[in-house]
């Protein structure tokens, strides 16, 4: 779960990644990345803007991806 820190942060490069995973793999994706924002693996300090951005992009394929069944079904 190291791929997206530092300056190299290629958001574009996440979103194919985020959008080629299966729906297991993206939930687990968000439960890393959420873990990754907690103040338990962030020694009390606040969390780097990179794993909330890789949280947030990770909510938005999941959106996209239920959006669509949901309009499907109406």
């Amino acid at each position: 779960m190291n791929q997206g820190i530092g300056q190299d942060f290629d958001i574009e490069r996440l979103r194919e990644r985020l959008h080629k995973l299966s729906e297991r793999e993206l939930i687990q994706f968000g439960k890393d990345v959420r873990y990754l924002r907690s103040p338990e693996a962030n020694f009390s300090k606040p969390p780097l803007e990179v794993w909330a951005a890789q949280l947030r992009e990770g909510c938005e394929e999941w959106r996209r991806r239920h959006s669509k069944t949901k309009e499907n079904t109406k």
